[in-house]
């Protein structure tokens, strides 16, 4: 029996907590692409081959790589299905820089569930989002802000943890966003452990007042509404002097009351929205000179939210 060909899948970068809604919202971006092959292979177990793009940091352990893991957890339900038990090779090509708080590890988890998906046609989407949560977890902890965007695209709400429940809203509009990395690495795991086990009630009521209009930002297609509702006043503090210039560049460009800025998760990615194109495209010259100033190297995201999360690749 030879192995079957290859199901090439990719899925989409994400911006964990959108600002103000920690562990709670996550936007998928069109711009970078985590892509995973997979195909059924001779042998039993998961057998990850080949990582590109890592610069040899991720494990081919699937035991310890989000795609393995994720592949494994949905490998069990099948054989609780079927009492068959089979094999798959994966090949996983990294097009988004690791700790970069654009959901790296999730979206290598969704695209593989994806292939997984379309290999065996059998698991519905809950058992897919547990999967990549389960994995995630394993990883960097448990949230699921990153791995339900890049699944599922589009901005997400994680209604519920236990059981997981996952809202998923379409942006079917151009929301003019862009997300700056500076060439700084971030622990998600380790960002999480500076973050506080209780908060003010001022702040908590700040939050929530701007996921609300956040929300309703994205339903009634208001993009200066949603500029204005990434301020975070909770998780930000204690996230930001960990991202250099961050403070500095922040301040600058909410002199505009049309400009919204937040950390991208754990950052170090930076999340800019304003009212149009021409005038993101100024704020993000803005934050390039200023990177510049400090030696610090940038990659540039302007494509916008991604709809469609993970996907087969032609």
């Amino acid at each position: 029996m030879r192995p079957s060909k290859w199901i090439k899948v990719s899925a989409p970068a994400s911006i964990g907590n959108v600002g103000v809604g920690f562990d709670v919202l996550g936007l998928a971006i069109k711009q970078p692409r985590d892509e995973v092959w997979l195909r059924q292979s001779t042998s039993l177990g998961v057998n990850i081959i080949e990582i590109e793009g890592d610069d040899g940091l991720l494990p081919l352990d699937d035991k310890k790589n989000t795609a393995g893991i994720a592949i494994n957890f949905l490998l069990e339900i099948y054989f609780q299905q079927t009492n068959q038990k089979i094999g798959v090779e994966l090949k996983l090509i990294k097009n988004m820089p690791l700790k970069s708080g654009l959901g790296s590890s999730g979206a290598s988890a969704a695209a593989a569930v994806f292939a997984l998906q379309h290999l065996l046609n059998c698991f519905t989407i809950d058992q897919q989002l547990e999967a990549c949560l389960f994995a995630e977890t394993r990883v960097s902890g448990r949230h699921a802000d990153n791995v339900a965007p890049s699944l599922l695209g589009g901005l997400c709400i994680i209604q519920s943890m236990s059981p997981l429940k996952v809202l998923s809203i379409p942006v079917d509009f151009n929301l003019p966003i862009a997300v700056i990395h500076p060439d700084i690495k971030i622990s998600t795991k380790e960002s999480r452990n500076q973050i506080p086990a209780r908060v003010s009630m001022v702040d908590c009521v700040n939050n929530l007042s701007k996921v609300a209009s956040l929300v309703y930002a994205i339903s009634s297609k208001d993009p200066v509404l949603f500029a204005r509702s990434l301020n975070d006043m909770i998780i930000e503090k204690y996230r930001a002097p960990n991202i250099a210039g961050y403070s500095d560049i922040k301040d600058k460009l909410m002199e505009d009351a049309d400009v919204g800025v937040a950390i991208s998760g754990s950052g170090p990615s930076i999340l800019i929205a304003a009212r149009d194109t021409m005038h993101l495209v100024r704020q993000v010259h803005k934050v390039k000179a200023h990177y510049e100033e400090l030696n610090i190297e940038l990659n540039v995201y302007l494509k916008g939210v991604d709809s469609k999360g993970a996907c087969l690749v032609e």
